[in-house]
């Protein structure tokens, strides 16, 4: 009887490990849906980037998405804005802890209105808060691209990446967090790339 225990306890728990490792590799963390554009867009970038001095943060950040896939690039746009293009921000914020934001956008008739990340989007708006990364132990250039990576990635429709455990288990701009960009593309965030909008 223990034996037969044993062995029925030794089963289940290979299923469980086989069904995390099957579904954290075959189940990509995207937002369902398209935008605008698809992977390929303009980012109006407002004047308070330059004014923080963040305009090569987030060219660094752009560039971390453009060039792993044939149908993915954001390209940038510094004069005035014009309708369907991204638009990206710096600002300061009374919540405390929060470092940056995606908002998603359709136009209606008249004007547009916020819509959530499972749906169609024709535009988006990213905005990162100066003072509250500046308040962070981990505060540095290379954590402000990172920030603003994450957030360009979810404009992408890059959802976050998986955690188990509360830990991070890929290496990823999309995980949550505030700490020095990668030095290059990752395998993950490629393959997610990949998986939402093709080579």
């Amino acid at each position: 009887m223990h034996i037969f225990k044993v062995i029925i306890n030794s089963l289940v728990f290979t299923m469980v490990i086989v069904f995390m490792f099957h579904t954290s590799k075959t189940t990509a963390t995207t937002f369902p849906e398209d935008r605008n554009g698809l992977g390929t867009h303009t980012a109006w970038y407002d004047s308070s980037i330059a004014a923080y001095g963040y305009t090569y943060h987030f060219d660094a950040a752009r560039t971390y998405w453009n060039y792993n896939s044939s149908k993915v690039h954001i390209s940038k746009n510094t004069g005035s804005h014009k309708k369907y293009q991204d638009r990206y921000y710096v600002a300061n914020s009374e919540v405390k802890d929060l470092i940056g934001l995606a908002a998603y956008y359709q136009y209606t008739w008249f004007s547009s209105e916020n819509v959530g990340s499972n749906d169609y989007w024709d535009y988006c708006e990213i905005v990162i808060y100066e003072n509250n990364m500046r308040a962070s132990s981990n505060y540095s250039s290379n954590a402000v691209k990172m920030n603003i990576a994450h957030e360009i990635g979810h404009t992408l429709k890059m959802g976050h990446a998986p955690m188990y455990y509360g830990a991070n288990y890929y290496d990823s701009v999309m995980n949550k967090g505030f700490y020095p960009i990668y030095s290059s593309t990752t395998d993950y965030d490629r393959q997610e790339l990949y998986f939402k909008w093709g080579y």
